[in-house]
């Protein structure tokens, strides 16, 4: 019966089905399945690695996204710039790809720049992270260090950082930026927040590093922060508690 209707189906269209045709068929619609494969996989090298606080062993890039991104560069003036960019976590700078090399993009006359989801606020020599916008805002400054990761060593014991087969120095600060890891070394990753206010920053450690800067509100903010158990180190509460700053101020 199901040849029948292929034969009746076959002389309708006109068309001959071979073994050849259906071969290149089959391999036609393999290779649209491998294109887009390849589409979705394009899709999540979009998404920005995780390196909060929350998510500390991420180790395997140091850079914040796994490629280069197409970016805007919002200068002083107010003019923009499009750009191939990415943040390095090594040497805390945005860089550009220019094809045949990478290059640090100055802070000097910029004001803003988004690549993908994220903003960066030049501050001096460096890009903070933007993560939260407002009169007080929420920076973070991220960073990571090569180091080699602990080892069992099968007594019960892990292996010494400080032993002779850690990484050389890199003299040459370029050198970072077409670096890939490879066996046991991986990153250190650190996070600096800010409270970011008329151009000036005010590190945050802890929470009562808020008593410094808002003296007057320190009680009714240690109060919400306690009602609500929130934690300075968790990226997601912090974020909560500037938010309540801005509110309430």
């Amino acid at each position: 019966m199901t040849s029948q209707v292929c034969r009746c189906k076959s002389t309708y269209l006109g068309i001959k089905f071979t073994e050849m045709n259906r071969r290149k068929i089959i391999l036609k619609n393999d290779y649209c399945l491998i294109f887009l494969s390849i589409l979705g996989l394009m899709g999540l090298q979009a998404q920005p690695i995780e390196v909060t606080p929350e998510n500390p062993d991420v180790n395997v890039s140091h850079y914040r996204y796994p490629v280069f991104q197409e970016s805007f560069i919002t200068l002083d003036n107010q003019h923009t710039v499009e750009a191939q960019l990415n943040y390095n976590l090594l040497t805390r700078e945005v860089l550009v790809d220019l094809g045949s090399t990478k290059v640090p993009y100055q802070t000097e006359g910029v004001h803003r720049i988004q690549i993908d989801t994220l903003s960066y606020l030049p501050h001096e020599d460096n890009y903070y992270e933007i993560l939260h916008s407002d009169s007080i805002s929420l920076l973070v400054l991220r960073s990571a260090k090569m180091d080699r990761l602990n080892q069992d060593t099968g007594l019960g014991r892990t292996t010494n950082q400080n032993a002779r087969d850690m990484p050389p120095l890199i003299k040459d600060k370029s050198d970072n930026y077409q670096l890939h890891f490879i066996g046991s070394y991986g990153l250190k990753i650190d996070h600096q927040y800010f409270l970011y206010v008329s151009n000036q920053l005010h590190e945050l450690k802890k929470v009562k590093d808020l008593e410094n800067y808002y003296p007057s509100q320190f009680a009714e903010i240690k109060g919400y922060v306690k009602k609500n158990k929130l934690k300075i180190n968790r990226e997601a509460d912090l974020i909560q508690i500037v938010h309540f700053l801005n509110t309430s101020n």
